[in-house]
């Protein structure tokens, strides 16, 4: 087996946190913050594409993040 990815614990507890499952969206957050303490949502808005659509699904991940109580910056 490979490395954990933080990226999918952070998209995993965002989608926990729009479900209102929010014990599990903060645990979940919290073992990407164990993999990658210097995540942040403003971090995670730098380099993306520029199409309309993907930024409003994009909006959504940001939404779920902030839920799961992963830090602004």
């Amino acid at each position: 087996m490979g490395q954990p990815h933080p990226a999918a614990h952070f998209l995993l507890a965002a989608a926990l946190g729009l479900l209102g499952a929010l014990d599990e969206a903060r645990t979940t957050a919290k073992a990407g913050l164990a993999l990658n303490p210097s995540f942040s949502i403003r971090r995670y808005r730098t380099n993306i594409p520029n199409n309309p659509v993907y930024l409003a699904g994009r909006e959504r991940v940001y939404k779920g993040l902030r839920i799961a109580g992963v830090p602004e910056s």
